[in-house]
């Protein structure tokens, strides 16, 4: 999930090439998240508004089972920003961690 649609569409082509294409990607434009239906995820990367991950999170979580993978970038730049996702992924419903891959930081998350 990416504010960039550009960038998702080169993900795609790279997915394709791989011979994973049925891979979900979405690009969101606005603030709202994208309305998703059916299936289930199992690895989702979030790298769009940062005042909205958990409400991009939120849209995902019913198609995540045990052991699915959510991966956040920028959670230690912009920690203020996402701390009501952080909030989430740190609770009960998630085993997380967060490095410093690079200054902004990336949060792992699995599913519990």
């Amino acid at each position: 999930m990416d504010v960039n649609c550009e960038r998702m569409e080169s993900a795609f082509r790279f997915l394709s090439r791989a011979g994973v294409s049925n891979a979900v990607l979405a690009c969101v434009e606005g603030v709202e998240a994208p309305q998703v239906v059916g299936g289930s995820v199992s690895m989702l990367f979030i790298d769009a508004l940062k005042s909205e991950y958990h409400n991009y999170l939120a849209s995902f979580e019913h198609l995540l089972r045990k052991g699915s993978v959510v991966t956040a970038h920028n959670t230690l730049s912009s920690s203020l920003e996402v701390r009501e996702y952080l909030r989430i992924v740190y609770g009960p419903n998630y085993r997380s961690v967060t490095i410093p891959t690079d200054p902004a930081g990336l949060t792992i998350s699995a599913r519990s």
